[in-house]
Formats: C-alpha cells, sequence, structure tokens
C-alpha cells in the first residue's frame, strides 16, 4: 500500500440505498475500488471482486425479503455453494465500478445469480455466477430454498455463462503437482455465519499459488464442500496442468473442505 493514498480509507460503497439503481429483482450499485483492492501487479483480487458481489447480493436479498435477519428468524442462513468468477479485465485503481446482479427462479435446493462488474465508460471489468443454499442454523444441513422463499416478480434470464457451471472435483493427493501448503483459518476470515466465507479460500489457493506477473487469471471457480471454523488448518494441495490449476484444501481428515479450478488467461 502506498504511504500516501486518498483513496484507500474512502468507503467501498459510494451510494446511499436511496440512489441505488432498482429494477424489477435486479439491483446495481457503484463501489470505490481501493488500493487493497489489487495485488502487486495492479491487478484486481479475485477476492475483492466476491466480495463486492456478494455484498450487492446481500443487499438484494434484503430488498427481496429474503435477508440475512429474515433467513436467521426461520433457523437458517444463505451460504454460496459455488461461484465462477471471471476477470475480463483489469479496471483502474481508485476508478468507480458498478457492480450489478440479478437471480434467477430459485430450485429447491439453489438459489442461482449471475453478476456483472462495468466501469465508469460501461466496459465489462468481471463477470460472476454463484448458486446459493440454505443452510439450518443448527445442524448445519441443506433445507429447501423453496420452503422459506416466496419471491415475486420477473427474473432475469441474462446469463454471464453460456454454459452450466459444473462442480469442480477433488483429485487424489499423489496427483498434486505442488508441496503442501497449511493454513490457519484467522479470526478475520470468518463472516457473520460464524464460518470462512468463501472469498477467503480464493485467497488462500493465491497465496500458496503466487502467481507472477505474467500469470494473469481469467477464471476461477470455487465449489463449497463443508464448513471451515476459525482455528482449522487447512491443508492446501495443488495440481497444474499447463493454463490450468486445481486447487482443494483439505481438513484434518483429508476430506476437501472446497475446491477451485483457476484458467490462467
Amino acid at each position: 500500500m502506498h504511504a500516501y493514498d486518498e483513496g484507500y480509507n474512502k468507503p467501498r460503497l459510494l451510494s446511499s440505498l436511496t440512489k441505488a439503481v432498482r429494477m424489477p429483482l435486479e439491483l446495481s450499485l457503484p463501489y470505490q475500488l481501493r488500493t487493497s483492492d489489487f495485488d502487486r501487479f495492479d491487478r484486481l483480487k479475485p477476492a475483492s471482486a466476491l466480495d463486492i458481489f456478494q455484498d450487492v447480493a446481500s443487499i438484494q436479498a434484503e430488498d427481496m425479503g429474503i435477508g440475512y435477519d429474515r433467513m436467521v428468524s426461520e433457523g437458517v442462513f444463505w451460504a454460496v455453494a459455488r461461484t465462477k468468477l471471471e476477470i475480463v479485465q483489469n479496471p483502474a485503481m481508485h476508478s468507480v465500478a458498478t457492480a450489478r446482479t440479478w437471480p434467477h427462479s430459485p430450485s429447491r435446493l439453489f438459489f442461482q445469480r449471475d453478476y456483472a462488474m462495468t466501469d465508469a465508460d460501461g466496459n465489462m471489468v468481471a463477470k460472476a455466477r454463484s448458486e446459493w443454499m440454505l443452510l439450518n442454523t443448527e445442524t448445519r444441513t441443506i433445507e429447501s430454498v423453496l420452503d422459506h422463499c416466496d419471491v415475486d416478480g420477473d427474473f432475469c434470464e441474462d446469463r454471464m455463462f453460456a454454459d452450466k457451471v459444473r462442480r469442480t472435483k477433488p483429485f487424489l493427493l499423489e496427483e498434486a503437482t505442488e508441496p503442501l501448503a497449511e493454513v490457519v483459518a484467522k479470526p478475520s476470515d470468518a463472516d457473520t455465519n460464524g464460518h470462512v466465507n468463501n472469498a477467503c479460500y480464493a485467497t488462500y489457493v493465491l497465496d500458496v499459488l503466487d502467481l507472477g506477473a505474467n500469470e494473469q487469471i481469467k477464471t476461477l471457480q470455487i465449489d463449497y464442500r463443508h464448513e471451515i471454523r476459525v482455528g482449522d488448518r487447512i491443508k492446501i494441495a495443488v495440481r497444474r496442468d499447463g493454463k490450468t490449476i486445481l486447487a482443494q484444501g483439505m481438513n484434518g481428515s483429508d476430506e476437501a473442505s472446497f475446491t477451485c479450478e483457476i484458467v490462467l488467461a
């Protein structure tokens, strides 16, 4: 971080909710991109893009009447089961980006939504798709989305990815091409649901990979499998195959807590 940085302390979300652009089941909000949103090669951090997309999704869920407080009152909470992110181009540091999100019609177990991030000129910066599920606050088991969500409105059917986002699969440890690394989940990694936020999974993997200046991420996908709690020790295994990198975070029982696929440009 620069010693003097006017943009660093600016609030990320620029507009009040009264200035948000609201359409039927769609929301767009402007965000200030800060120095901390970029890596040492001036590239937008995937975790920062995921944080922004999760933020605008949470705000829209409140608008729809299915936000955090309502869900917790019913004994459930939203968790991201799967996210695919594509970084189209790197925005300028300290610029203002607009994050847009819209949900698709929910199925019994998943509520899917898409995202787009654009710069001041309307150029696409990043796009994403996520699948959200409802977990019971006590048992941490999956509950039916349709039992808790009765959403009326016109669902936008724009799709950021033409193909279905399929779940990434774990690989055998003997297939790893890099030495195993270990991370410990910190209190600052936990979200309001008491477990590690999935954006932190991207940080765990990228800290282990330490990609070089010429290794630009094109797409990154994360699949949730088991919760990670504060203090958990997670082993990170990596398998490289050309421009495709597979990674997985394993708990003490050597079960995959998450899997990750990165494709380099």
